[in-house]
């Protein structure tokens, strides 16, 4: 067969398959002709006709369609057809260009490093972003050495005639905050080969040990300056930084720099006010350093308000004990399926009943109460549940029953009639005749 012949018969098959994929999308019959021609590669460099961009698109599909039914090789020549076109198609080239090197990670890991290298310099993909991707896969593979060579290199990538956008600048901020994380797990393992050499030298004291520990401080706080720089330029931009902030919170106490980890604690949390993970990190700061209770107190209040089903909340209830405020809190809490048979929250609520003695607390019982009282019954003390549940839950949730909907209340009758001979006593001796919010107004 001459050339001439072989055009003609290329030109045959794009011609037939641009009719079937110019016509209705919801027809599969384009996509079954196409997926069925990746055997061969006849009509790739037909591509290269006027008519080329109405299959580019179709080819992407297919190439979607082959990476999720991992057909690698199948995928590989479709990647090879979408590359003949210049424009456009090289984030697609990267994005599964890679996922097919992952397929087989031991096989390709020169490939992958090669591919990253030829694709972080082209002008329409982010470099920053590729080394990125490359650094947390190498991760993945328990490469660290690797992975902190990856990423140093991404400072030496430019993007030229290239202007910065919202994009780049977040992944400017990620790669420092990768390179943070880099340094603190060096810092880390240093500090844990100082530690068993401590132990070891403990019993053996003498000139090479302190030299050792010398040595060993030295470089700590090298990676911890290091690691210090990177983390202080991410948290002064707006995100979720939660897997930094506490890596920087802890270095920063190795550094005995308490007043500047507080401060960055209160920046954190107003900057993500939304995000419960602060004001829990700011709490765990505060309970180290020893500060006052109002000031834990402020912190959990303000983690209540965001996240009423934390379980910090129930240490907020024990330090604002007996006050109208706990009662709110654990209501709050107990809304929450998670809590309704675990035993602190319902021994709390119960303690604050029996103690309670100022009509102020009276009242905002009765509000709770009346937010609840046509739907906790069935939803609390559903009695289906009694003969799988814990006695000591079920004995609290009883009494707290009784106290809210008096003793006649099906759930602490029911209670009543399956609870052991000796724990009988207790439960009569402390159950509520009356509801207490009979005599409120």
């Amino acid at each position: 067969m001459d050339e001439q012949e072989t055009n003609s018969e290329d030109t045959a098959i794009i011609n037939e398959l641009l009719t079937l994929i110019t016509e209705d999308d919801d027809n599969p019959e384009w996509f079954t002709t196409l997926s069925n021609s990746v055997s061969t590669n006849d009509y790739f460099h037909a591509l290269k006709s006027s008519n080329h961009f109405y299959l580019v698109p179709r080819l992407f599909k297919l190439l979607q369609e082959c990476l999720v039914t991992q057909r690698w090789s199948e995928a590989l020549k479709v990647m090879n057809a979408i590359a003949t076109e210049p424009l456009h198609t090289s984030n697609t080239i990267w994005r599964a260009g890679m996922e097919i090197l992952y397929a087989n990670p031991s096989g390709n890991m020169s490939l992958i490093g090669q591919l990253t290298n030829q694709l972080k310099v082209l002008s329409d993909i982010n470099g920053k972003e590729v080394v990125l991707e490359y650094f947390m896969y190498l991760l993945t593979q328990g490469h660290l050495d690797d992975a902190k060579k990856a990423i140093q290199s991404a400072n030496t990538i430019k993007r030229h005639g290239q202007k910065s956008n919202e994009k780049s600048n977040y992944i400017n901020t990620l790669l420092r905050a990768y390179q943070g994380l880099v340094w603190y797990v060096e810092w880390l393992m240093s500090k844990q080969r100082h530690e068993f050499q401590t132990t070891q030298d403990r019993d053996n004291p003498g000139l090479v040990g302190v030299m050792s520990h010398i040595n060993y401080e030295e470089k700590m706080k090298l990676q911890a300056t290091k690691a210090v720089t990177c983390f202080q330029s991410v948290i002064n931009g707006p995100g979720v930084w939660d897997i930094f902030i506490t890596k920087y919170i802890e270095l920063l106490e190795y550094m005995q720099d308490e007043e500047k980890a507080h401060n960055v604690l209160l920046s954190y949390c107003e900057k993500n006010e939304d995000n419960p993970n602060a004001y829990c990190y700011l709490y765990e700061f505060q309970i180290r350093q020893g500060e006052s209770d109002d000031q834990v107190i402020k912190t959990l209040s303000l983690l209540a308000d965001k996240d009423p089903s934390n379980k910090l909340v129930l240490d907020l209830c024990n330090l604002i004990k007996d006050t109208p405020k706990e009662v709110e809190h654990l209501f709050n809490l107990l809304d929450y399926p998670m809590w309704n048979e675990t035993l602190l929250p319902w021994q709390q609520l119960l303690s604050f009943l029996e103690n309670i003695k100022s009509r102020p607390s009276l009242k905002v019982l009765d509000q709770c109460w009346n937010m609840r009282k046509d739907w906790w019954p069935n939803y609390v003390w559903n009695k289906d549940g009694i003969s799988t549940m814990d006695r000591e839950v079920m004995i609290n949730k009883a009494l707290v029953a009784s106290a809210l909907l008096g003793r006649e209340n099906a759930f602490t009758e029911a209670v009543l009639l399956v609870v052991d001979e000796e724990d009988k006593p207790r439960l009569l001796e402390k159950v509520f005749t009356s509801d207490l919010l009979s005599g409120i107004t």
